[in-house]
């Protein structure tokens, strides 16, 4: 015990002063991880919002909007399809690239005023060889058939707010749908939005311009949207 008017021994100062001190960095430690919590809360909802941005349904080609650098890609295989002005104000541009299949693939379809059909054209890409091969078919589709697509991609894709994708490997998939004057596309990979779509199209196209050299249900079935 310490006589009371003494001073206490230099032990227990000591032992006060690194309890003082030890309390003083606890409460800075607490405080640095609380904003780098914080810090990686507002980046990670940076990155989020940025992809919905991309992932979105755009009012616009594609060559104005989504992700830049999935978009390089896609843009480059789309050349090679009939252009925007060639679709008769009434068309859909579409393009998958499996990342585990043989074969990418992009069309165009349209349907001319009172025309008996729509008519498209099919691009393959053969992944099988060291040098890319590129086939062309063309094909036709029942109005019906093609209306009842438009309307399933119109449905799923107009004012479509997009999600955080943010997977690499995948299936990118792309579209533009022409209306009149009013074009829409959009840009994606892992999402169950963009499965839906992928697997929407290519069901049709399996009818329309079937061919081996087109993605298996194997090499869909891993990115098959959950039901």
């Amino acid at each position: 015990m310490v006589a009371l008017g003494s001073k206490p021994p230099r032990r227990h100062i000591w032992l006060h002063r690194i309890g003082y001190v030890t309390a003083v960095l606890f409460v800075i430690q607490l405080g640095r991880s609380a904003a780098i919590r914080e810090q990686a809360w507002l980046q990670n909802r940076a990155l989020n919002a940025q992809l919905m941005e991309e992932s979105r349904t755009h009012e616009a080609s594609l060559q104005q909007s989504g992700n830049a650098f999935i978009r390089e890609f896609v843009v480059k295989f789309l050349v090679k399809l009939p252009p925007i002005q060639d679709l008769h104000g009434d068309g859909l541009r579409f393009i998958a690239m499996p990342s585990f299949g043989t074969s990418e693939y992009a069309l165009a379809v349209s349907l001319r005023s009172k025309a008996s059909g729509a008519a498209g054209t099919l691009v393959v890409l053969d992944k099988t060889n060291d040098v890319p091969r590129y086939s062309h078919r063309r094909f036709s589709m029942p109005t019906a058939t093609y209306r009842a697509l438009v309307a399933d991609i119109d449905r799923l894709t107009d004012s479509w707010p997009g999600d955080a994708d943010d997977c690499w490997d995948g299936s990118p998939v792309a579209f533009e749908r022409v209306r009149g004057t009013r074009v829409t596309s959009g840009l994606g990979n892992c999402s169950p939005h963009y499965g839906q779509l992928k697997l929407r199209v290519l069901n049709v196209v399996r009818r329309s311009a079937p061919g081996p050299d087109l993605p298996t249900e194997n090499d869909w079935h891993r990115f098959e949207p959950e039901r």
